[in-house]
């Protein structure tokens, strides 16, 4: 949980940046969290379209990477 509540609030630091959002994606999926993985995925996508280790992510969790 500590680690769930640094990633949030380095998106509330810093909304704009893609990585955050992908390192949330990241503990969530390890957590079995899907559903919440994949939208913070494809919200780091929607910030950085060349954020592949995101794009990646989403094929691993069965999800479209588009």
């Amino acid at each position: 949980e500590q680690a769930l509540g640094h990633y949030r609030k380095a998106i509330e630091l810093d909304p704009e940046a893609a990585a955050p959002y992908c390192n949330l994606g990241i503990l969530l999926a390890s957590q079995g969290k899907t559903d919440e993985a994949v939208a913070e995925f494809r919200k780091a996508l929607s910030m950085d379209p060349g954020l592949d280790v995101a794009r990646e992510k989403l094929k691993e969790l069965g999800a479209d990477p588009r």
